[in-house]
């Protein structure tokens, strides 16, 4: 992850006419900061329901589950993490890089701090799902679930962002969407290898999300076989109220049964709730965290393994798309 991969991926993100950038699709908000983080008192926030983690159908036989990693989608690209600074900055830096399986006791600390929980409304229902952090040129961009932002329901409405959720406690306060992206391959036909989005933050009195919270790395057509950090809000483990993490290497692929890159499984027990959690690995040159995946599906039939989308470098034009709006 070297200066010229990390140009490259600037580059991505800055380039407002870039013809891939086209390949996503979009809603904005209309409602006021205020109003939309007013509606989420903690009784509403308590009462959503945990988006579930979907169960997709197992490929055709002769597809393959293949226990091996697939080939990358082209070249590696990344841009470093970056620790909250300057005036608004609230969250602590740890010292430590790894974070053991289990509960994440040390949330208020960078780069713990870069994850929490997405409140919204999609359809009828109040829901809650996972999201986490990336570097984005506003510094007020999130990364979840496409399944998070659109599904059966439509687009999802009054988005709000809280890092760090611990047991109804907001640390660091609540952020409201301005404008939410997902892939068209997502939004067409839901292919789960495109089931990840973006969602653009408004500020809030704090500041910008990413300046008061932190980020994380992005990178994207990295080898598969990384040491993952899975991290999520799972109501099948303390009722989704507090962060866990689960570590896993990788362990196969999903079938190639839809165009795209196929996804990435590990072993993982986070359930409904976790959708959209970020999936995190260290670089042994550059350090790290970098964002590698999020939480997206199951597969009927293959217990104990979740999936992830293999992030290529729609991910940067993704995040450059909502950056835009």
């Amino acid at each position: 992850m070297g200066a010229a991969a990390t140009a490259g991926a600037l580059l991505l993100l800055l380039a407002a006419s870039s013809p891939a950038a086209a390949e996503a699709t979009g809603f904005q908000s209309h409602q006021s900061a205020a109003k939309v983080r007013d509606y989420w008192t903690p009784k509403r926030m308590a009462e959503a329901k945990p988006m579930p983690v979907p169960s997709a159908a197992p490929p055709a036989p002769g597809v393959g589950p293949a226990a091996r990693a697939a080939p990358r989608a082209g070249r590696p690209g990344s841009i470093p993490p970056a620790p909250p600074t300057g005036p608004d900055a609230l969250a602590r830096v740890s010292t430590t890089k790894r974070v053991d399986s289990g509960l994440v006791a040390d949330q208020r600390s960078w780069p713990q701090s870069t994850n929490g929980k997405l409140f919204f409304i999609q359809g009828r229902y109040r829901y809650e799902c996972s999201a986490s952090v990336p570097p984005s040129r506003s510094h007020s961009v999130i990364l979840t679930a496409a399944h998070c932002v659109y599904g059966p329901g439509g687009w999802s409405r009054k988005i709000t962002f809280v890092p760090a959720y611990d047991r109804g406690a907001r640390p660091f306060g609540k952020w409201s969407w301005r404008y939410e992206a997902v892939p068209r391959q997502w939004w067409r036909i839901g292919n789960w290898n495109y089931d990840y989005a973006a969602i653009k933050l408004k500020a809030n009195s704090r500041g910008r999300v990413g300046n008061v919270v932190g980020e994380q790395g992005i990178a994207w057509n990295y080898p598969r076989r990384q040491d993952y950090r899975i991290i999520g809000y799972p109501h099948n483990i303390a009722r989704g109220k507090q962060m866990w993490s689960c570590q896993s290497s990788f362990r196969r692929v999903d079938g190639k049964r839809l165009s795209g890159p196929p996804a990435t499984g590990v072993d993982c027990n986070l359930g409904a709730g976790a959708s959209g959690g970020g999936w995190s690995f260290y670089d042994t040159t550059d350090g790290g965290p970098y964002l590698g995946s999020v939480t997206s599906h199951s597969l009927r039939g293959v217990p104990g393994i979740l999936f992830g989308p293999y992030f290529t470098a729609n991910v940067a034009r993704l995040i450059g798309r909502v950056n835009r709006n």
